[in-house]
């Protein structure tokens, strides 16, 4: 049975004016609906069902070492509420039919004594809350929104991955300080201010179809920044712990400045920082992190300004169709192990300082298997990632960097070998296959000189043994005693000949073949001879 009785009524109810007066405890187990238009203190009440609040008249409700299962508010005028010490199941701001100032105040003198398992708001409110454990607090208007609420949160922890979920809000205020949560999230929300301070979220923050959303961390940990379908949004961080940044059809202005894990023992590297920043459009990304990072991923992307310094990417630098206008790595370096995937993006604006490459500045180049049926999307991925090395090329040599440059143009041509080979352009692939193998793309002095030597030394044994161009030949194939003149005359006619101006006259008049193999020897000496030189050259005007 139900009773609805006002303050005056509520007054002559027997027990119950003392219940208002606060005169010891008392145990309530009934659906109560009270109509508040004055002042009024409760202390020591235990309400085992509902309990329900109206106004029509200014007025002020005190609650103090109280239980509430369900507590309901619903004002039409000036309202001021302050719960202290007191465990709530679930209150609810059902309606502000006016929007006249609702004030819910919740406290507590220790963290223990005050608790809130679900708050839900469906209409204007200002609340604060302060050393109290909380569980859900949700704002949700299905019909015009809240406009101007503020939540202020200090010194509170959270039951179990508590939510603060935000719908349909327009200059919202939340102030969080010195909290222990489990994720915030803005959905469909316009011009909010969100102030964390010294505040961690084991499961993050979320951000969801809204703009011009002002974000500002200090002193925290946070396990997720994630924003989807977003505009205008600024999100500044100052020495607060991320591990994972996700960013999806996003724009606007990203200031992220965090000191992530920094000196961590080898055994917690790969549990470290991952960043994803997907369908980005227009931002000002400013990422300046020091530490280490899992991954830092980039896809479908339009990046204006971005920031990465004294970091250490343990996994992947994944960019992938995006676009960077002004940014830079500086002291940046690629664990062994590290995988960088460049694909189908324009960074030739990036600039990269102080950076320690991955091995052999070769990029992640793997691609699913495929066919000949698709050979044009071979084509297209090899061209991509020719495109790729060329902008490392570029980005090197503007920096005045020969020695990646070289690195980088060296797997430039090697793209464009395959390129050419799946064009069917033999003559042109096979030059650049010859310098691949024979020069490793003219960064190897080693291997010229020894397909010179491997090379001349097989011509100059066919001229020694078929033809009778040397008045000697392998005597240890015949006799083994060997003639220390003879062998030193063999090395100096094979020293002589490995030159390719060398003279005819060894031949001794000889026609035929012997001249050809003696001019494939030349041309062979001349070749290797300027790939050695050119190797050797390499870093001249460095």
């Amino acid at each position: 049975m139900k009773h609805d009785y006002d303050i005056r009524e509520l007054q002559l109810v027997e027990n119950l004016e003392h219940l208002i007066n606060g005169a010891g405890l008392r145990f309530i187990n009934q659906d109560y609906s009270i109509r508040i238009d004055s002042d009024i203190t409760f202390k020591k009440c235990y309400f085992s069902k509902s309990f329900n609040i109206t106004n029509k008249t200014p007025a002020t409700l005190k609650l103090t070492d109280c239980f509430i299962h369900n507590l309901t508010i619903e004002v039409n005028s000036k309202f001021e509420f302050d719960l202290i010490d007191c465990s709530i199941d679930s209150l609810t701001i059902v309606s502000n039919r006016n929007r006249q100032e609702l004030k819910v105040k919740i406290e507590s003198t220790t963290l223990e004594l005050s608790q809130v398992k679900k708050i839900l708001i469906q209409d204007y409110c200002n609340l604060d809350i302060n050393l109290t454990t909380i569980g859900s607090i949700t704002y949700l208007n299905e019909g015009s929104g809240f406009i101007a609420t503020t939540l202020n949160l200090k010194n509170c922890e959270t039951l179990k991955d508590s939510e603060i979920a935000l719908t349909n809000s327009s200059n919202h205020n939340l102030n969080v300080d010195n909290c222990k949560l489990g994720s915030i999230s803005f959905t469909t929300c316009n011009n909010s201010f969100i102030n964390l301070n010294n505040t961690k979220l084991s499961l993050g923050l979320t951000i969801l179809k809204s703009q011009n959303l002002q974000i500002t961390t200090v002193e925290g940990e946070i396990k997720q920044f994630r924003a989807s379908d977003a505009s205008d949004v600024v999100f500044r961080v100052k020495e607060t712990s991320l591990d994972e940044i996700s960013l999806n059809k996003s724009k606007g202005q990203l200031d992220i400045k965090a000191s992530i894990n920094v000196d961590l023992p080898e055994r917690e590297l790969n549990n470290q920082p991952k960043i994803s920043i997907l369908r980005v459009l227009d931002s000002t990304l400013s990422l300046n992190i020091k530490g280490y990072l899992v991954n830092l991923f980039f896809l479908r992307s339009n990046v204006s300004q971005q920031l990465v310094e004294d970091s250490s990417i343990l996994s992947s630098l994944t960019i992938d169709q995006s676009y960077f206008s002004n940014s830079e790595f500086r002291n940046v370096s690629f664990r062994k192990g590290c995988n960088f995937i460049l694909k189908h993006s324009d960074i030739v604006r990036v600039k990269f300082n102080t950076v320690d490459w991955m091995s052999n500045h070769k990029l992640d180049e793997s691609r699913k298997t495929t066919t000949i049926i698709d050979s044009r999307a071979i084509i297209t991925d090899q061209l991509s990632l020719k495109e790729a090395y060329r902008q490392l090329k570029v980005i090197s040599k503007e920096a005045s960097n020969k020695f990646d440059e070289l690195s980088f143009r060296a797997h430039e041509q090697r793209m464009q070998k395959e390129i050419l080979f799946l064009r069917r352009e033999y003559l042109d692939w096979f030059l650049l296959w010859s310098n691949g193998v024979f020069s490793n793309y003219g960064l190897s002095y080693g291997r010229p000189l020894m397909f010179l030597f491997a090379f001349h030394f097989f011509f100059f044994s066919i001229l020694m043994i078929a033809t009778n161009t040397f008045d000697y030949t392998f005597y240890f194939l015949t006799n083994s005693s060997i003639d220390s003149a003879t062998t030193m005359k063999a090395i100096g006619d094979y020293c002589s000949t490995l030159f390719p101006v060398h003279s005819f006259d060894y031949l001794k008049h000889q026609t035929g073949w012997p001249i050809i193999i003696d001019l494939t020897m030349r041309i062979l000496s001349g070749y290797f001879i300027y790939y050695f030189l050119s190797a050797s050259r390499k870093f001249h005007n460095t």
